[in-house]
């Protein structure tokens, strides 16, 4: 299997400059596992893994903004569409990574989750045990 089989396309999108209390006030965390960062009318500028926002303290949500617990797209994991299930894995595995970034060209078409990844690895006996 290759990585878009397994990718997620319901990510959100969020500018930089808004506040971290949105997704979590329009439950958009309970609805996607990601959200890219994005300018608006420009490319994504970097990738925002809710599993960091909800350890967030209440508080601090509305003093914080997307742009500040964004991790830059120079340094995001990205694959092809193309590529295969067990090479994603292995990056996700080295650099302790739960999403993987799908790109095509210069577009971010998808994710692929760690756990989904996991999931599917463990329910194939074939492919569960490397």
């Amino acid at each position: 299997m290759i990585a878009r089989d397994l990718m997620r396309t319901d990510y959100e999108r969020v500018r930089p400059e808004a506040p971290a209390k949105y997704p979590i006030d329009d439950k958009v965390l309970r609805r996607s596992r990601v959200g890219f960062v994005v300018d608006e009318n420009s490319p994504v500028s970097g990738l925002l893994e809710p599993a960091l926002m909800r350890g967030m303290v209440k508080g601090s949500r509305e003093r914080t903004m997307f742009k500040q617990l964004m991790v830059p797209v120079d340094c995001v994991a990205w694959v092809t569409p193309e590529e295969d299930l067990d090479i994603v894995l292995d990056i996700q595995n080295d650099g302790n990574l739960g999403v993987v970034s799908v790109v095509d060209g210069e577009e971010v078409v998808g994710v692929v989750i760690r756990d989904h990844l996991l999931r599917l690895m463990t329910s194939r006996p074939e492919r569960g045990r490397r």
